[in-house]
């Protein structure tokens, strides 16, 4: 499980033990892991959770053990968000993002433009069935000063007693890390050309640090796969609660403004997203979000003309191949705080081109209970000249608008309190099938100096 902590620190420890050191006592392989339930399949992903063994673990390049590099500094430096407001946020400064970042659990799903495309059962492995049978004292294996400089996650579980959390040991519990390990075929990533995809993904993960988008913590690869370790948040997609009911303003404003937050940083790295939808927003153990699946995230100067995203959610200049810019997230955005207040896209129809008129007609139905403001945010955004949409001019833009402008959610509690029965607890996800196993094509030996390199 992640402790909470400045990502940095811990995505250094983590790559140490992946053996990206250059002291590194190994390379990290799947038999390091113990695997857990399939909680996330694609055309050519499979998530499952997964734990670090114990025996994975070993001093970093420096010489640090695991315990002094992940609680080395105060809990004052890591948790103190004093003097960060809006204007902060809107600045992008990474010292605001990092002293707002910690690491919860997380997993990283993807529908490939079918809602409900996702199927499943989920693994019996016994090994991990003893993992989840773990007391908190089992896996919060700390030494008392490494106790002493965070807080620890296990807040908000409801089934796990912190006072355990006291062991005088220094070793790590096999079951202390657990991870989203995102599986990629490589064949198929290849036959399909995803191949730049993936290194998008790989390449901006690695690179940003946001307390609303998923932590990348390395990756590794065998002749078959390459595998993507990510945190694991355990609230489940924002999909699952939007299927259950629609959501009041209040909570459409929290989640919209912490959406934009994560918006808001990467279009001030130059990078756009594509694929702004409930399945790729997770809930983390508080109710914060994680965004998710940087399969078709890009950085850009001007315009792209790949087409890419799921259909209900496109702006009109990508599916025109009028070429795009970051102002396609923005009309996302608008389709998503309509799906949140009225249960479904604005121009949704099974049949993609149907959609892609209905978005060109613009004709948005708005029920009576409403808001002006929220019917104001969502005709703004929802533009089909980009140039006139809400957000051209800048982000800046977009906060000043009434639907953001009274809505405080940094510091403020989640409005959504996943049920987590524990760190193990995947009860916020469908079950799915263990289909990564079928595949046992390989890519060729040109394919691999190629394509997967980096991993």
């Amino acid at each position: 499980m992640w402790i909470k902590t400045k990502g940095k620190i811990a995505i250094k420890f983590f790559r140490n033990i992946f053996g990206r050191g250059k002291n590194s006592p190994r390379e990290l392989e799947l038999s390091n892991f113990i695997l857990g339930p399939t909680v996330g399949t694609g055309s050519y992903a499979t998530v499952c959770l997964a734990a670090l063994r114990g025996d994975t673990f070993a001093q970093t390049d420096d010489g640090n053990s695991a315990s002094s590099l992940l609680c080395g500094s105060s809990s004052s430096d890591l948790f103190s968000t004093n003097g960060v407001g809006m204007g902060d946020v809107k600045n992008g400064k990474d010292e605001h993002y990092a002293k707002l970042s910690h690491i919860v659990d997380h997993h990283d799903g993807r529908r490939y433009g079918y809602r409900n495309g996702l199927h499943g059962e989920s693994i019996g492995d016994s090994e991990w069935q003893s993992a989840r049978n773990s007391s908190a004292s089992d896996i919060m294996n700390l030494s008392p000063s490494c106790n002493e400089s965070y807080t620890s996650p296990l807040q908000g579980y409801t089934n796990l007693n912190q006072e355990d959390n006291t062991s005088q040991s220094n070793d790590f519990s096999p079951a202390l890390f657990t991870c989203a390990l995102k599986i990629l075929h490589k064949r198929k990533i290849v036959n399909d050309r995803q191949t730049k995809h993936l290194l998008n993904e790989k390449r901006i993960l690695e690179s940003i640090n946001h307390p609303f988008i998923v932590h990348y913590l390395g990756s590794f690869q065998d002749p078959i796969n390459v595998y993507l370790i990510l945190e694991y948040v355990p609230g489940g997609e924002l999909f699952t609660y939007l299927r259950r009911s629609t959501l009041d303003l209040y909570t459409t404003q929290f989640y919209a403004s912490e959406i934009l937050s994560a918006l808001d940083f990467l279009h001030s790295r130059s990078i756009v997203y594509r694929d702004l939808k409930p399945e790729n927003i997770l809930l983390d153990a508080q109710g914060h979000i994680r965004l998710v699946d940087f399969g078709f995230a890009k950085r850009i100067r001007n315009k792209t003309f790949t087409i890419c995203g799921t259909h209900e959610y496109l702006a009109p200049e990508i599916f025109l191949r009028k070429g795009h810019d970051k102002s396609v997230d923005l009309w996302s955005l608008g389709v998503l705080i309509y799906e949140m207040l009225v249960g479904e896209a604005p121009f949704y129809d099974k049949d993609p081109q149907r959609t892609y008129r209905k978005a060109l007609e613009n004709k948005i139905y708005f029920p009576p209970y409403i808001s002006e403001s929220a019917r104001s945010i969502v005709e703004a955004l929802l533009r089909v000249d980009p140039t006139l949409r809400l957000g051209s001019r800048g982000m800046a833009e977009v906060w000043s608008h009434a639907f953001f402008r009274s809505t405080k959610f940094f510091g403020q509690s989640a409005p959504i309190k996943p049920v987590i029965n524990g760190i193990w607890d995947t009860g916020n996800f469908l079950e799915y099938p263990e289909v990564w196993r079928r595949y046992h094509e390989r890519v060729t030996k040109v394919e691999q100096e190629r394509f997967f390199s980096e991993f």
